[in-house]
């Protein structure tokens, strides 16, 4: 019996020796050899409640969310007091926005030890993304109280103070902030940012002047462009020395299928190559660039153009494709690439798919999906970068596998699922437009087992169709309401000095025919790539009138009403890099 209780501490002691050896392989980044030494402890002792734990931080801390919970949800079986992994899982339930379930693992950490600063500050924050500001603000108070400080929490707490009409105390926040300590340029940055939300305009533009003279966050280029773009917002300039910070591109309506529902490649027309020449020029400023199509990977200069974006690191790539073009060694390249891929798939089945998608291949679609998982696979939690969605538009063919997608979501694994509304083609598969009560009655049942669904697989949802959705959907013909008073924060307080949108200066989408707005959902042209260049397009007559209008809180005519009711989130008008 002593000789086996030896064994067991020797057994034990070498378990802790390894994982402090994956630990340390971890910490300089060297994620893919911490990870097999943490399987091999788990392998030699299934019950060792520290490896599973490390293992699923590990996974956690890279994005790799569903082996992540999985770990986590061990390590919570071994021990059930495990503060660190309820943490965690609170963490993965809120960037689900499955709210419940993270204030639950959060109230547990809080049973076990109410003296925990740090997670009243994540419930605090949690409470910011449920728009309960009252509520963030006692988190946020309560963990002052116990001595939990940082900066981070101080202007969470200003953020929800500005949101609840308690512009004073926010602005008090932001001063103890500077006082505390000095602050580094990231936030510095965000005391800019914050100090103009709430009508400060000329302390917002001594932030960014004091960031302008710091060690810059991401490459010289990209922070100097970002500093200046968001000085110019603070003086509400009508015409700009920076530089467009977003893309959206359209390279071509040409596309190698024709689906029911898209008119786009009927038309077609291929961008000037003096626009391409411009739009590489770029890159060292943009924080994102989103390819468009027609269909993106159907033009000849695409690997050309992604692969030189990649190049930069503050840059991250958004590409809406049908899938039949990527083959196995773009599913490589696309993996090891910071991007969002957003695979537009309206069929459950072969006959549905191919029906929906003329001169597509599902068979070829499947093979691409697992092209792209298998290197996802391969390249672990350390090289991955990738998020893989599945959009599908419902049309009146295809309403009826409404669930269907969820489930094949979940069976090729993708990370999320966005259901969308066929906009803008008058045709009898547009449902919205000819109000097809059959059809709407059939979402609004079967919507509910989506979500449940969605979130039993642990898959991220985005539903905006209309009615059933988090987004309303507006006939084209609707004009904006006039001159709005926009609803900013949860007490209704509408900031008069407050910028609503800040798209006109920081955006340009680039849509088929050439036609250019500051974005998608934007009512007015501003230009054409076809006769102009986008230099002379974004300092244009029509882009500084967007810019007037806005700083003047005109957004009659000029804006979508799905920004002018409250309905898109203010985060997105305001583009937060």
């Amino acid at each position: 019996m002593v000789i086996e209780n030896k064994v067991m501490e020797i057994n034990a002691a070498n378990e802790t020796m390894l994982i402090q050896t994956a630990k340390d392989s971890i910490l300089p980044g060297n994620y893919n050899a911490g990870e097999n030494i943490l399987k091999k402890v788990i392998k030699i002792n299934p019950l060792n409640e520290d490896a599973h734990f490390e293992l699923g931080k590990l996974y956690f801390v890279n994005k790799n969310y569903l082996p992540a919970v999985k770990e986590l949800k061990k390590t919570i079986g071994l021990n059930s007091k495990h503060l660190f992994a309820h943490v965690l899982l609170g963490k993965y339930y809120m960037i689900q926005k499955d709210y419940k379930s993270s204030l639950k693992e959060f109230n547990l950490v809080l049973k076990y030890n109410e003296g925990e600063g740090s997670v009243l500050y994540d419930m605090g924050n949690l409470y910011m993304e449920m728009k309960q500001y009252d509520s963030a603000i006692e988190k946020f108070e309560s963990a002052l109280k116990l001595g939990y400080k940082n900066h981070g929490l101080r202007y969470e707490l200003a953020k929800a103070y500005k949101e609840t009409g308690k512009y004073d105390k926010a602005k008090q926040e932001l001063e103890i902030i500077q006082k505390e300590k000095p602050v580094d340029s990231s936030m510095q940055y965000k005391l800019g940012v914050l100090y103009r939300e709430l009508g400060e305009f000329e302390l917002s533009k001594g932030h960014f002047k004091k960031v302008s003279k710091m060690e810059p966050f991401g490459n010289k280029a990209f922070f100097d462009n970002l500093i200046q773009n968001e000085t110019e917002i603070s003086e509400r300039k009508k015409y700009l020395k920076s530089k467009p910070m977003v893309l959206g591109i359209t390279l071509s309506s040409r596309c190698n299928i024709k689906c029911k529902m898209c008119e786009v490649w009927s038309s077609p027309w291929d961008m000037p190559e003096s626009i391409i020449e411009e739009i590489i020029g770029l890159f060292p400023y943009l924080k994102y660039i989103h390819w468009l199509g027609g269909e993106p990977f159907f033009h000849k200069r695409f690997k050309e153009l992604f692969d030189k974006a990649a190049s930069y690191p503050d840059l991250y790539q958004v590409i809406v494709t049908n899938g039949q073009l990527i083959n196995d060694s773009w599913a490589e390249k696309l993996v090891k690439s910071n991007v969002n891929i957003i695979l537009s798939i309206d069929g459950t089945t072969k006959k549905s798919y191919e029906a929906i998608r003329t001169g597509a291949s599902f068979d070829k679609l499947i093979q691409n999906i697992k092209f792209l998982n298998k290197y996802k696979e391969i390249y672990g939690t350390a090289k991955s970068k990738i998020n893989i969605i599945l959009q599908t538009t419902i049309i009146k063919s295809n309403y009826h596998q409404l669930i269907d997608f969820v489930e094949f979501a979940n069976k090729y694994r993708f990370d999320a699922l966005n259901i969308t509304p066929v906009r803008y083609i008058k045709s009898k598969e547009n449902i919205f437009l000819n109000n097809d009560k059959k059809a709407f009655k059939y979402i609004n049942d079967k919507m509910p087992a989506v979500i449940r669904k969605a979130k039993e697989y642990e898959l991220k949802l985005l539903n905006i169709l209309p009615k059933t959705g988090n987004c309303a959907e507006y006939p084209d013909d609707e004009p904006a309401p006039k001159d709005p008073s926009i609803k900013n924060n949860a007490n209704n307080v509408f900031i008069k000095n407050e910028i609503l949108c800040h798209w006109p200066w920081k955006s340009l989408f680039i849509l088929t025919n050439g036609c250019v707005k500051p974005y998608g959902f934007c009512e007015e042209h501003i230009g054409n790539v076809t006769s102009q260049s986008l230099e002379e397009i974004w300092n244009g007559k029509l882009m500084a009138k967007y810019r007037e209008k806005i700083s003047k809180y005109e957004c009659s005519k000029w804006c979508s009403p799905r920004c002018t009711s409250g309905v898109m989130p203010g985060n997105n008008l305001k583009l937060e890099v």
